[in-house]
C-alpha cells in the first residue's frame, strides 16, 4: 500500500515558484492620471448641465417667497390655491378654444 502512495505523489506535476519581481507603481500613476481626467471631464459635464437647472431652482425658490408673503395666501392658503388653479385652468382653455 505505502508503493501505490509513494507512485501517486511521484505522477504530480511539480510546479515551479516564478518570482516576478514587477515594479507596478508606474502603472498605478498612470492609471491616477487617468482617473483624475476622468474626473476632471465628469465634473465638467456636470457643471454644463447643472446651470440651467441651478438658474430654474433659483427662480421657483423666489416664487415660492413671494407667493408665502402674499397676504391672501397667509389668509388662506387652500383658498388662494385653487383660485390660482382656476384662473390657469381657465387661460388654458382660453388658449385651446
Amino acid at each position: 500500500m505505502s508503493l501505490e502512495i509513494h507512485e501517486k505523489k511521484s505522477t504530480k506535476r511539480k510546479r515551479t515558484k516564478k518570482n516576478l519581481n514587477v515594479n507596478l507603481i508606474s502603472l498605478g500613476h498612470s492609471l491616477d492620471d487617468i482617473m483624475a481626467k476622468e474626473r476632471e471631464i465628469r465634473s465638467r459635464k456636470m457643471e454644463i448641465s447643472v446651470r440651467p437647472k441651478g438658474k430654474a431652482i433659483e427662480k421657483e425658490i423666489e416664487r415660492f417667497k413671494a407667493v408665502m408673503k402674499h397676504p391672501e395666501f397667509k389668509a388662506n392658503p387652500l383658498k388662494a390655491i385653487r383660485q390660482h388653479v382656476e384662473n390657469t385652468w381657465e387661460k388654458k382653455e382660453g388658449m385651446i378654444s
